[in-house]
């Protein structure tokens, strides 16, 4: 806790000789507090406001990358000002939840499949200081998409069963099977993964992070 009373303005008053006034500026002993000052904080309280105040929150989340016979799970959203675009299902993760818990609750709750999690696939960031996207979100991102397989495939994903979401975000509009090959960078969010996904067998564990996507 910084102190109210200035070191320098002490120091100059003894150097003038106002010995008079140094009983009121001096600083108090342990057991002398100035009126009104709050109990001195422990050295983990400092740590734990100056960690709050200097930082700003950010999201954490995993996605899930299922992909059969050359068609990927998406999850397709539309906004009335910027049209649809689509996004590999995942979200947020929960307190005390691990990354590929969050993945498969996603993915559930989004589109209604039950997934495995397997390897992770990619980690990106969203910057929002360094970023214009319409449909981007004011908290800094970070996303963990991990390769999945469905628990229960069918014979063709063409031919599923037409998947139900059980709490869909809200801008939500359908669930699909999207061709590998018809994914352009401006339908996809982030559309740096375009490229990526037409060759999602092709990634390297040198190439896991690919930082600020958006």
């Amino acid at each position: 806790m910084t102190h109210p009373v200035c070191p320098k303005r002490y120091g100059a008053d003894r150097a003038q000789g106002n010995e008079g006034d140094t009983a009121s500026l001096s600083p108090p002993g342990p057991d002398r507090r100035l009126p009104h000052s709050p109990p001195p904080k422990s050295l983990g309280d400092t740590m734990l406001t100056s960690h709050i105040e200097d930082q700003q929150p950010v999201t954490v989340c995993a996605r899930a990358l299922v992909v059969e016979d050359g068609l990927a799970l998406m999850v397709r959203n539309h906004a009335p000002e910027i049209g649809y675009w689509y996004v590999l299902p995942g979200g947020k993760q929960h307190r005390g939840e691990r990354l590929d818990e969050t993945a498969c609750r996603e993915t559930r709750e989004e589109t209604g499949m039950s997934i495995r999690v397997g390897a992770l696939w990619c980690v990106w960031e969203y910057l929002p200081e360094r970023n214009t996207m319409p449909h981007g979100q004011p908290d800094q991102q970070i996303h963990f998409v991990f390769r999945a397989t469905r628990q229960r495939p069918s014979s063709s994903p063409r031919t599923r069963e037409a998947a139900v979401s059980s709490r869909p975000d809200a801008r939500q509009q359908a669930v699909e099977w999207v061709p590998l090959r018809d994914v352009t960078a401006a339908q996809l969010y982030p559309g740096a993964l375009a490229a990526r996904l037409r060759e999602p067998d092709a990634v390297t564990r040198e190439h896991v992070y690919l930082g600020d996507m958006c």
